[in-house]
């Protein structure tokens, strides 16, 4: 009897021990875990800014951008303004030449020559030949419409005095006779109204 006992005590003793052992063996045997997927961060919210500069620095090199745009811009429309001239020129002074035209001949006509000889001293002034005068064209032109009757010399002599009696009247309604807009509205009035004024020592 006290055989069998102890035999059960050994038996159990065993399988104590071995589950014991298996416990411990177990416990030591790293717990993997198990492999998730991979979240992807969002990225629909992210804004792309570009780096600061310094205002200063920033708000200074505009500026001389925007000065040396601006000087750029009216040295173009200054060679434009020139080219269109020359352009001009060069197209009254190959019209002025040009006998291609077809214009009807009033050569036969009495005072046409009177409108030749205007066209020929124009042309000299536009060839250079001659000093560029708007005067003087304006004065041939129209002497030609009075057959050449006119003289040059009493056409200046009306302008100089009414070039006079503009200065007077400026100067007596004390106007800055070196301003340019000033004499504009003198000379309108002089052609357009009766101007009375008083030149010194005697009234005019």
């Amino acid at each position: 009897m006290i055989k069998v006992v102890l035999h059960k005590i050994i038996y159990w003793s065993i399988i104590l021990i071995t589950i014991l052992r298996a416990s411990s063996l177990f416990s030591q045997v790293p717990v993997i875990s198990i492999p998730q997927p991979a979240e992807i961060g969002r990225f629909d919210n992210f804004r792309q800014t570009s780096p600061q500069k310094p205002s200063g620095i920033s708000s200074s090199r505009d500026a001389l951008i925007q000065r040396q745009n601006e000087a750029i811009m009216r040295e173009v429309k200054e060679n434009e303004r020139r080219r269109a001239a020359i352009n001009r020129q060069y197209a009254i002074q190959k019209y002025m030449k040009s006998n291609s035209i077809p214009l009807p001949d009033f050569s036969p006509t009495p005072g046409s020559e009177c409108f030749q000889s205007a066209r020929e001293e124009i042309l000299e002034m536009l060839e250079g030949k001659k000093e560029m005068s708007l005067k003087r064209a304006v004065f041939v032109t129209e002497n030609a419409f009075f057959g050449n009757k006119m003289k040059y010399e009493e056409f200046d002599a009306a302008i100089q005095n009414l070039k006079h009696i503009c200065l007077l009247k400026m100067q007596e309604e004390k106007l800055d006779k070196n301003d340019g807009l000033a004499k504009l509205m003198m000379i309108f009035r002089i052609l357009s109204e009766v101007i009375e004024v008083k030149e010194p020592g005697s009234e005019k």
